[in-house]
């Protein structure tokens, strides 16, 4: 397959190009950003990136290559994705031009494209409604809720690719990913928060809560599920992506400080349970196959490991 995808640079962005050029496929790239230096750990000459703000319909110049690469698919990751900066409950007007504004620029560069391919729209499991301990689990079916501002644009931006697709006959699939981790992950999200601070020895470690549950997979399982998606999704069809049980965050801070040998204090500067929807991917599973198999333990030593290198560089 030959695949178009935008963000290429952020976080999920390099993990699915290194999954794409491992399974052989051709890869068109495009980020807001010229730089390429955190895709190092990608084979730079198995690939092309471009830049495009996609605030902005693109270029010609894009056009243009984008009609010769004639992709097969397009993975639309391009978002603003860390959810405090979308703003609170209300979206930034940034974060609605990036998330709902670029999806409409992404359909208009598409019906460019003389053969359309099939776009994977990366949505989040944070549009469903907040969950409780008796209730946590959600299926593609329940009912859409979203209380944050970064989830308004999700939701918002599914709505738009609905609302087109039909004037346009493009085929779509929407994913709707719960967390998900892994090296390389800024540390803004909570893994690599904690696990930077363990690998730097900071004492005590500052935590917002240790009783929070929520559904966490491995990035490199995400991005596999997407390619499936790719190819064998049904058209039109929304798929949860999630691990499909409950992690508790003190777990993970406890898997850190057996993983690091590091016996640090903690301080929880919101503490209080908290219960995230979890993901039922049956779905998926049928239409696809897909299922995660890297262990969280796997995971969290993977990262803590990362964070301890760069450190010693």
């Amino acid at each position: 397959m030959k695949a178009f995808v935008t963000g290429a640079t952020g976080f999920v962005g390099t993990h699915l190009i290194n999954h794409l050029l491992a399974a052989g496929d051709g890869v068109l790239a495009t980020s807001q950003s010229s730089s390429v230096a955190n895709l190092a750990p990608i084979r730079r000459n198995k690939y092309e990136m471009l830049q495009w703000d996609i605030t902005k319909p693109a270029s010609t110049e894009l056009i243009k290559r984008l009609q010769e690469f004639q992709p097969d698919c397009v993975y639309h990751l391009a978002a603003l994705s860390v959810p405090r900066d979308n703003g609170v409950t209300e979206p930034t007007r940034r974060a609605l031009d990036i998330n709902v504004g670029g999806v409409r620029h992404m359909v208009d560069l598409v019906q460019s494209l003389p053969c359309r391919p099939r776009i994977l729209l990366i949505s989040s499991g944070l549009v469903y409604s907040l969950s409780d301990r008796r209730h946590p689990f959600v299926d593609e079916k329940t009912v859409t809720n979203p209380h944050s501002a970064y989830a308004k644009t999700k939701l918002a931006a599914e709505r738009v690719l609905s609302d087109l697709i039909p004037k346009t006959a493009i085929d779509y699939v929407i994913v709707r990913p719960f967390q998900h981790t892994g090296i390389r992950q800024i540390p803004r999200m909570m893994l690599p928060e904690w696990a930077k601070q363990f690998a730097e020895r900071v004492d005590p470690i500052r935590v917002l809560t240790l009783n929070s549950i929520f559904d966490l997979t491995d990035v490199r399982d995400v991005v596999r599920a997407y390619r499936l998606l790719v190819q064998s999704g049904r058209q039109g069809e929304i798929y949860n992506v999630g691990s499909g049980v409950g992690t508790r965050s003190g777990d993970v801070f406890e898997m850190l400080r057996k993983f690091s040998g590091y016996p640090c204090a903690v301080v929880e500067t919101d503490p209080g349970h908290r219960q995230q929807p979890l993901a039922r991917i049956e779905k998926i599973a049928r239409d696809t196959g897909w299922h995660p198999v890297i262990p969280l333990e796997q995971t969290v030593k993977e990262t803590l490991h990362y964070w301890e290198t760069l450190k010693d560089k």
